[in-house]
């Protein structure tokens, strides 16, 4: 009896420090499992940041070389915000401005073009998909009325080229009629200058 319980004893005690080993064991490895794991999620980490700082890099850089070619049709570089979608032609001569605020469509035109490539641009920019709609979806214009929305906008952008000549030409019709009231004529031009349609709500 004194053996089987020797035996007993030994069996017992050798499990347990075998039971300890491979706890030791265990642990070890789920500890190296845990900082091979730590390492590739830092990997990941840096290699995403460093990833998005090269796009954000490249976005910077491409949208400073479109408003550099974009200043020197414009002089300036009018851009999409929040509020505002702004389309140029891809020869940047044409602008389309929805200025969803005030619920207003502008074309502006730095050279003449042909009326049917203005039309073209205006009614392919209106019907541009940007997430899920069209642009004209986006301003509840149907795309039946794209046409006529198109030949209004060339109206306007004909009217206020009109208006702008006149306006800069101003000086000398004053020599030519220094009695005219020149006032009421330049408040015209500065308003066709503006050159927006209002979309009916």
């Amino acid at each position: 009896m004194k053996k089987i319980l020797t035996t007993t004893c030994c069996i017992i005690l050798s499990w347990q420090v075998y039971g300890v080993i491979v706890d030791d064991k265990t642990k070890t490895a789920a500890q190296a499992h845990k900082a091979e794991q730590e390492a590739q999620l830092a990997k990941f980490k840096l290699d995403n940041q460093l990833a998005f700082k090269s796009y954000r890099d490249a976005f910077r850089d491409g949208l400073a070389e479109y408003k550099g070619r974009v200043e020197q049709v414009w002089g300036y570089a009018d851009v999409s915000t929040n509020s505002k979608w702004v389309h140029y032609s891809d020869d940047l001569s044409e602008k389309l401005v929805i200025d969803y605020e005030n619920n207003a469509i502008g074309l502006q035109r730095s050279a003449n073009q042909s009326l049917p490539e203005t039309k073209q641009f205006i009614e392919d920019a209106l019907k541009q998909k940007i997430g899920d709609k069209s642009v004209a979806e986006s301003l509840g214009i149907d795309i039946v009325d794209i046409d006529q929305i198109a030949e209004q906008l060339i109206s306007d952008a004909n009217l206020a080229a009109s208006a702008e000549f006149i306006r800069s030409n101003i000086d000398d019709l004053k020599k030519l009629n220094p009695n005219c009231n020149f006032n009421q004529l330049n408040s015209v031009c500065e308003n066709r200058k503006k050159n927006v349609h209002t979309l009916k709500k």
